[in-house]
């Protein structure tokens, strides 16, 4: 699991627990964990901590997504909608080429 990732999640958790939790998730900066995205928890040092997440940001992370490949992921919808846009509002798309 990335560095990175770990110390997000660490600083969402310290938001979001308080005191003892946050301070022991710090605890285990620098070593290895195990992040079990589904059921959102982080393990490590004999301890598991529960996580909340976004189900947006869940899928990111489960697909290896950035926000511009989320939006690519609907294509079709996008490519639908602009097609509809053309036949509705013709005036506004003068000039350029379809």
């Amino acid at each position: 699991m990335p560095h990175t990732l770990f110390e997000k999640i660490w600083s969402m958790h310290r938001v979001a627990a308080a005191g003892e939790t946050g301070d022991a998730l710090g605890g285990l900066a620098g070593q290895e964990v195990m992040l079990d995205l589904a059921a959102q928890t982080v393990s490590g040092g004999g301890h598991t901590y529960a996580f909340t997440i976004e189900a947006e940001a869940k899928r990111m992370l489960a697909e290896g997504l950035d926000a511009i490949d989320l939006t690519l992921t609907q294509g079709a919808a996008i490519a639908d909608w602009l097609r509809t846009d053309w036949l509705r509002r013709a005036w506004i798309h003068e000039g350029i080429s379809a």
